[in-house]
């Protein structure tokens, strides 16, 4: 019976690890003397066969992300406008130094006032504040728990 089992498991043209294998049996196999002893046991491992159940399909519930209002106070800046503003610009004076002769022929320095710039209307960029910076308390939603896919049962 043992060799009938050794040549199925090993094959008819495999003589060393037969004899091995065989030798390794019979040298664990327990003896008489063992018998007779008080503390011999003979434990055998039996192999419990697994239960396959059969294989229903699960229903998927989709489970919501849950979300929590937080109220904050946030500093919104002031909102500007760039308009084009005509401005009257003063005439602009300024001194030089003029060379004069006397009577004599005597040269002197003096300093006449003079005219720079006469007075004009110019355009220019003016930045005006349309609504000032303030704070403001805002809502918005913190995503807590991520919405994920549970088996129901």
């Amino acid at each position: 019976m043992f060799h009938n089992i050794m040549n199925a498991a090993v094959g008819f043209g495999q003589n060393k690890l037969r004899t091995l294998m065989t030798g390794a049996l019979l040298a664990g196999a327990p003896t008489a003397a063992l018998a007779h002893h008080h503390d011999f046991r003979f434990d055998l491992v039996v192999p419990v066969p697994q239960v396959v159940l059969p294989c229903v399909p699960a229903t998927r519930v989709w489970i919501e992300p849950v979300y929590q209002d937080v109220t904050e106070r946030v500093w919104v800046p002031e909102v500007t406008r760039t308009e084009v503003q005509s401005v009257d610009v003063p005439a602009q004076y300024g001194y030089r130094d003029v060379i004069v002769r006397d009577f004599f022929g005597r040269r002197h320095i003096r300093q006449e006032q003079v005219l720079i710039s006469p007075a004009h209307r110019e355009d220019r960029p003016v930045e005006v504040v349309v609504a000032p910076g303030h704070f403001e308390m805002q809502t918005h939603q913190v995503l807590v728990a991520q919405g994920y896919w549970q088996d129901a049962r």
